[in-house]
């Protein structure tokens, strides 16, 4: 029974199932406690090592059916791997497997010498920073989303916000890393919350990066600081691995692989360009589709 949203789900022990965690209406206090929570996992850091996750596999338990089917992938210090899926719903499991928000039902993650287990995925949320495809904010500051908690050090803050550029338009705003915002505070426009987004997924050099579709909403000029972003990340040793499927990825990835039926695969040169496409397609169909059922309904009751 899986329930995916957001791009921050958990596993409920009780039936192995996945819930969603990320709602709206969460009250202020608690959407605080997450990202203090979330802070405090960037904190700490492992030895220099690659990350490995292991035969990970992940089974729909009501009906059986395999989401993830016992992937192995290799991420080695300084290397970004662009992903393609054309499966949301498997694409969705594995980004938060990778970030360490759910556990899979089998498998091993290592970074270095320590090794996670399918029940024990703290130790990967210790070091790895995330941009869920729809970014979240908490009622609070521009400094506090991206530092994630109130007593947050504002030097790495602009660090991250220069990093991605975000920190000129954040200048901008009325009271600049000041400025509050959330469901309380200032309105900010799409293309503002993923750059406070990718900044917070950038916050003090996690070694392990997470970004699911980092060019939504982002113009070309913001597209070319994020290809000298990654750049600069490859010269950290940060691991990143990007869900995409903008073309634009192909100038900033080391290689690509593709989700399909539960499985990974790897491209060839010649399919790159035509499978980016062809999911960019069935986003867009996707999207459309969405669009019309409102309209389609509204005729028809009203």
């Amino acid at each position: 029974l899986l329930c995916l949203k957001r791009g921050t789900v958990e596993v409920d022990k009780r039936n192995t199932g996945v819930k969603n965690i990320a709602s709206n209406k969460k009250e202020e206090t608690e959407s605080k406690q997450q990202l203090n929570n979330q802070s405090n996992h960037l904190k700490h850091k492992s030895p220099d090592s690659s990350l490995l996750i292991n035969n990970v596999a992940m089974v729909d338990p009501k009906s059986g059916i395999p989401i993830l089917n016992n992937i192995t992938l290799r991420l080695s210090p300084g290397e970004i791997i662009g992903l393609v899926s054309d499966k949301g719903f498997a694409k969705t499991a594995l980004v938060n497997i990778f970030a360490g928000h759910i556990q899979p039902h089998k498998g091993m993650i290592t970074l270095g010498k320590q090794t996670t287990s399918v029940s024990d995925t703290e130790n990967l949320r210790k070091i790895t920073g995330f941009l869920p495809e729809e970014v979240e904010l908490i009622p609070g500051t521009v400094s506090q989303n991206i530092g994630y908690i109130e007593d947050c050090k504002m030097t790495k803050v602009q660090e991250a916000a220069q990093l991605v550029g975000a920190h000129e338009m954040i200048m901008r705003l009325p009271d600049a890393y000041n400025t509050l915002i959330g469901s309380t505070g200032a309105v900010l426009t799409d293309l503002q919350r993923q750059l406070i987004g990718l900044a917070r997924a950038v916050y003090d050099q996690p070694e392990i990066i997470i970004l699911d579709e980092p060019y939504n909403h982002l113009g070309m000029n913001e597209k070319k600081i994020l290809l000298a972003m990654f750049n600069k990340l490859k010269e950290q040793g940060a691991m990143v691995l990007l869900f995409s499927t903008n073309n634009y990825m192909i100038q900033s990835v080391d290689r690509i692989l593709r989700l399909h039926d539960g499985r990974l695969l790897t491209f060839t040169n010649e399919d790159i360009q035509q499978s980016l496409i062809q999911a960019q397609k069935n986003f867009l169909v996707k999207k459309t589709q969405q669009k019309i059922v409102p309209i389609r309904q509204e005729r028809k009751y009203g």
